[in-house]
C-alpha cells in the first residue's frame, strides 16, 4: 500500500507537470465516460430497477392482437375464463381506462375537471401487492352489477381535494355518473402499470353471463401473477388452451341457438379507443356482438366468426418498457463504442508520451527500478487519468440527465422514468467507477508494457524512436473502424427518417387545430341533444375570425382507433371468406370533416346536415376498402350490409395513415355520419387560415360560451400530433447522431495526433529530404497519403462490421435496407474528408520545416 501511495504521488506530480496533456486526456475520457453514465442512468431506471410491486418478476402482461391492425385487446370473456380456470397463475386481474368528469367542490363557474380513471377488478391491488395508505381495497361484491359506487383516490388527488389529515369517513365525490363514496387512498408515489396519469380507481363491473356467452364484449387489460416455479412458456400454453376452449364453446352455443327470421345480423364488433379520451365513465368499452347473418351467408343462421386476437404473454416489465428498451440498449452499445474510441485516443497519447519519456525511463532503470516498478508507475498515471475522467464524466452525466429525460418520447417507460427519482444513485456511481478503472487499465496497460519492453540501454537510437509507431497506427485504424460502425448506423436511421417524413399521410397536417371535449351524459342523454350541441359548436367555430373550416369526429388521425368492424358484406358481390375478412376501422365524423382535415374525396360527396338518424344510412369509404370489396367496379351508390343495416356508399376518400406514417398504419377505413350516431366524447377539428395556435383562446371561449360544463382538453395541432408519431425514431436518431458525431471528432483528433507526432518524430528526416531538394508538395503528399491510408484501412475494417451491426436496426428502418447504397457511399466519403482535414494540418506544418534548423536541432 505504501508503494502504491508513493506511485500515485509521483504520478500526480508527473501529470501536474504536463497540464496540456492531462487536460486533453481527461476531457477525452470525460466525454466517453459521461455519455455512458448518462445512458446507463436511464437504462438502470427503466430496465434494471425493480418495479414498485411485490415480486414484480412474476407479473405478466396478457393481451391479444388483432391481425393486420396491431390493435391489442382482451375480451372480457377471455379474462373471466383465465381468472376461473388457470392453474398455473396465482392470480389474474383486469382493468380498463375510462375518463370521468369531476364536479366535487365546484361552484358551477368553471367546467368540470376531467380525470383519468381506471376501473379495476377487486383483486387488482392485491395482485400487484399494493395496500392503500388509508382505507381499504374494493370488496369482491363491489365488482358485481349491484356493488355500489365506491372509489379509491390517488394520494395526490386526495391531498388536493381534501387535504392532509382529513378523516376518510363519509368523504365522497360527485362524478358525471353520480356520487361515489371514497373507501381508500393509495400510497404516495403509487404508479399505475399503464403510467402515472391515473387519478382514481373504481370497480370494474362485468355482466358475466353476457360476457361468457360473447354476446357482449368489454375490452379489458389483463395482468397475471405466476405461481412459484412456473415459466412464462408454461403459462402462455395454458392460457392459449383455455382461450381456444372458450371460443369453441361460444361458437358451438351459437350454432345450437341460431336467431330466428329477421334476427340480428352478422357483424362482430371489437372496441377501440372510443374517442379522444377513451371510453366514458359509466359505459366502459362494451360492444354488442350480434350473430346470425344476412341472406347468402355460408351457413343459415350463422354470421362470420368473431376475430380471435392472437394471444401475447410477456412480463409486465417488458410491456411497460415497450420499444424504448431495445432503443436504450442500442444507445448503450453506441456509447460503449464511443468510450472505446476515447480509450484508444488516450492510449495513443500515452504511447507518444512514453516515447518522449524514454530517457526518463532509462534513468529510472539505471537507478535500479525494475520493469514491474516502471509498469506500476505508468499504470498509476493511467489510473489517475481514469479517475479524473470519471469524476468529470459524472458531472457531465448529471448535467445531461434532465435534457435526456426531456428528449424521451411519451410512453409507458418514459412516464415511469419521469416519476421515479432522477439522479446519480449508488448503482450509477459504481458503474462510473468501474468504467473509470476499466478504462484506465484498457488504455494504460499497452503503453506501460511497451515502455517497459523498450531498449532502456540506448533510448536515443533510431529504432527506439519509432518502436511504438505501429501500435499507434493500429489504434487509429481501430478508432476509424468503430466510427464507421456508428456513422453507418446513424446514416441508416437518418435516411430512413427522411423517407418516413416524405410519406404522404393522406391528410393536410398544416394549420389544423384539434381538441377533445366531453359531454355530460346526464345533461345530454339523447342522440338529438348531442347532435344539436355539436352542430352548434361547428357553426360557432366556423364563424370565428381566421377559421377556414370546422368539424368534429370521434377520432382524428394519430389519436387512435375508434371502432373495428368485421363481417361487412358488399351486396351483389362474392362473399369474402370469413377467415380472410378484413377488419374495417370506423370513424364517425361530422359535415365538413374531410375539408377540415384536408382529406381528398376521390369521388362522390362527404356528409351533410341531412345525414341524420332518420335518413338512409350512408358511408364514405377509403380507396383501400373500395378495392377489397368491389375490385375494379365503381362502389358509388352501391350497398353493403353492416349487420342488419343496409348502408349506401356516397363517397370515396383517399387512403390515410391514421396511426402513423409507416406501413403498419395503413388500414381499411370507413367513415359514418356523426349525426346518425352522435357520441358523448369527440374531437373538434378547426382549420385555420394562418397559424392555428392563435385560435386556441377563441375556440375555448366559443365552447364555454355554449356550455361552461364542457371540458376542453388534449389541445394540439395536427402537426404536433404528426411529430409525436415519429418521436421514437427522432429520439433514437438524435442520440445516435450525437454519439456518432462525437466518435467522428475523436477519431479525427486521434488521426491528427498520430500524424502530428509522426511529423515531430521525423523532423530530422523531413529536413534531410528538403535539404536534398524535395519539394514541399511531395512532403505534403507524403503525410496526406499516410493519413488517408490509415483512414481507408479503418473504413475497410469498419464497413463489414457495420453491415452486421445494421441488422440490429432492421426493425427501425423504413423504406431502405441495412445495405443502403447511399449511406454506404456517403459515410466513407465523409470519413475520408475528415481524415484529409486531420492529415492536412500536420502535413502543412511539415512543409514549413526549416532544413537548417531541423539538422542543427538533431
Amino acid at each position: 500500500m505504501g508503494s502504491l501511495i508513493a506511485d500515485l504521488r509521483t504520478a500526480f506530480r508527473a501529470l501536474r507537470a504536463r497540464p496540456a496533456f492531462t487536460m486533453v486526456a481527461v476531457i477525452t475520457l470525460a466525454l466517453g465516460i459521461g455519455a455512458n453514465s448518462a445512458i446507463f442512468s436511464v437504462v438502470h431506471a427503466v430496465l434494471l430497477r425493480p418495479l414498485p410491486f411485490r415480486d414484480p418478476e412474476r407479473l405478466l402482461w396478457i393481451t391479444g392482437e388483432i391481425p393486420d391492425l396491431h390493435f391489442e385487446m382482451v375480451p372480457g370473456a377471455d379474462y373471466l375464463e383465465w381468472r376461473d380456470n388457470s392453474r398455473l397463475l396465482a392470480a389474474v386481474t383486469a382493468w380498463d381506462s375510462p375518463v370521468w368528469l369531476l364536479y366535487q367542490g365546484r361552484d358551477g363557474g368553471e367546467p368540470p375537471e376531467r380525470l383519468q380513471g381506471a376501473r379495476i377488478a377487486p383483486s387488482f391491488l392485491d395482485t400487484l401487492g399494493v395496500r392503500p395508505a388509508l382505507g381499504r381495497s374494493f370488496l369482491a361484491d363491489e365488482g358485481k352489477l349491484d356493488g355500489g359506487r365506491p372509489v379509491i383516490l390517488t394520494h395526490r388527488l386526495w391531498q388536493r381535494l381534501f387535504g392532509v389529515g382529513t378523516p376518510l369517513k363519509e368523504q365522497s365525490l360527485r362524478l358525471d355518473d353520480g356520487v361515489h363514496t371514497v373507501v381508500g387512498v393509495l400510497p404516495p408515489g403509487f404508479l399505475f402499470p399503464r403510467g402515472a396519469d391515473v387519478d382514481l380507481l373504481l370497480p370494474l363491473v362485468l355482466d358475466e353471463p353476457l360476457e361468457r356467452g360473447r354476446q357482449q364484449m368489454t375490452i379489458v387489460q389483463v395482468i397475471g401473477r405466476l405461481k412459484p416455479g412456473v415459466t412464462l412458456a408454461q403459462a402462455r400454453a395454458e392460457l392459449k388452451t383455455i382461450q381456444d376452449r372458450s371460443v369453441a364453446a361460444a361458437e358451438q352455443a351459437a350454432e345450437s341457438n341460431p336467431p330466428g327470421p329477421g334476427g340480428p345480423g352478422g357483424t362482430g364488433g371489437t372496441g377501440g379507443l372510443g374517442g379522444p379520451g377513451g371510453p366514458r365513465g359509466g359505459g366502459g368499452m362494451q360492444i354488442s356482438i350480434r350473430r346470425g347473418g344476412p341472406p347468402g351467408a355460408r351457413s343459415p343462421g350463422r354470421g362470420p366468426r368473431l376475430p380471435q386476437p392472437l394471444l401475447k404473454v410477456t412480463s409486465l416489465r417488458e410491456w411497460i418498457v415497450g420499444d424504448i428498451g431495445p432503443a436504450l440498449l442500442l444507445m448503450l452499445g453506441a456509447v460503449g463504442l464511443v468510450l472505446l474510441i476515447a480509450c484508444a485516443n488516450v492510449a495513443n497519447l500515452l504511447l507518444a508520451r512514453a516515447t518522449a519519456r524514454r530517457q526518463e525511463i532509462a534513468i529510472r532503470a539505471a537507478l535500479g527500478a525494475g520493469r514491474d516498478q516502471i509498469i506500476r508507475l505508468l499504470l498509476a498515471e493511467s489510473l489517475l487519468l481514469g479517475l479524473l475522467g470519471g469524476l468529470c464524466g459524472l458531472l457531465l452525466a448529471f448535467a445531461a440527465l434532465r435534457p435526456l429525460v426531456a428528449m424521451m418520447p411519451a410512453g409507458l417507460a418514459a412516464d415511469l422514468f419521469r416519476q421515479t427519482p432522477v439522479g446519480i444513485d449508488g448503482t450509477v456511481l459504481a458503474f462510473t467507477l468501474l468504467l473509470a478503472v476499466g478504462s484506465a487499465v484498457l488504455f494504460g496497460l499497452a503503453p506501460a508494457l511497451a515502455a517497459a519492453r523498450a531498449d532502456l540501454q540506448n533510448p536515443l537510437k533510431e529504432g527506439a524512436r519509432s518502436g511504438s509507431a505501429g501500435a499507434r497506427s493500429a489504434l487509429v485504424v481501430a478508432e476509424m473502424a468503430l466510427a464507421v460502425v456508428l456513422l453507418v448506423a446513424a446514416g441508416l436511421l437518418l435516411h430512413s427518417f427522411v423517407r418516413l417524413q416524405a410519406v404522404d399521410p393522406g391528410f393536410d397536417a398544416e394549420r389544423v387545430l384539434t381538441l377533445g371535449i366531453d359531454l355530460d351524459a346526464q345533461r345530454y342523454p339523447s342522440p338529438a341533444s348531442r347532435s344539436a350541441i355539436f352542430q352548434e359548436l361547428a357553426g360557432r367555430l366556423g364563424a370565428l375570425p381566421g377559421v377556414e373550416a370546422a368539424s368534429y369526429g370521434d377520432s382524428v388521425p394519430l389519436t387512435g382507433v375508434s371502432m373495428i368492424l368485421r363481417g361487412l358484406r358488399a351486396e351483389g358481390r362474392p362473399l369474402i371468406d370469413p377467415e380472410q375478412q378484413p377488419e374495417v376501422a370506423v370513424t364517425t365524423v361530422g359535415p365538413g370533416y374531410f375539408r377540415a382535415l384536408g382529406i381528398r374525396l376521390v369521388r362522390g360527396r362527404g356528409f351533410t346536415e341531412r345525414d341524420t338518424a332518420g335518413a338512409q344510412p350512408v358511408a364514405v369509404i377509403s380507396e383501400k376498402m373500395a378495392r377489397i370489396f368491389w375490385g375494379d367496379e365503381d362502389p358509388l351508390g352501391r350497398i353493403f350490409h353492416r349487420g342488419p343495416i343496409a348502408v349506401t356508399v356516397v363517397g370515396i376518400a383517399a387512403d390515410i395513415k391514421h396511426d402513423g406514417l409507416d406501413d403498419r398504419s395503413a388500414r381499411v377505413q370507413m367513415y359514418s355520419p356523426f349525426l346518425q350516431s352522435p357520441r358523448s366524447s369527440s374531437f373538434l377539428v378547426v382549420r385555420a387560415k394562418a397559424a392555428p395556435a392563435g385560435l386556441v383562446r377563441g375556440v375555448r371561449s366559443a365552447v364555454l360560451g355554449i356550455d361552461r360544463n364542457i371540458p376542453v382538453y388534449n389541445v394540439a395541432t395536427l402537426r404536433e400530433r404528426l411529430d409525436a408519431a415519429v418521436a421514437d425514431r427522432r429520439f433514437n436518431l438524435t442520440l445516435l447522431a450525437l454519439f456518432s458525431l462525437l466518435a467522428l471528432v475523436l477519431a479525427g483528433v486521434g488521426l491528427y495526433g498520430v500524424l502530428g507526432y509522426m511529423v515531430t518524430e521525423r523532423t530530422h528526416e523531413i529536413g534531410i529530404r528538403m535539404a536534398l531538394g524535395a519539394e514541399r508538395q511531395r512532403v505534403l503528399l507524403l503525410i496526406l497519403r499516410r493519413g488517408l491510408a490509415l483512414a481507408a484501412l479503418g473504413i475497410a475494417v469498419g464497413l463489414p462490421a457495420s453491415l452486421l451491426a445494421g441488422r440490429v436496426l432492421r426493425s427501425s428502418l423504413y423504406g431502405i435496407s441495412t445495405a443502403d447504397p447511399a449511406t454506404l457511399v456517403l459515410i466513407p466519403l465523409t470519413l475520408l474528408a475528415v481524415a484529409l482535414l486531420a492529415a492536412w494540418l500536420p502535413a502543412r506544418r511539415a512543409t514549413r520545416v526549416d532544413p537548417i534548423v531541423a539538422l542543427r536541432n538533431e
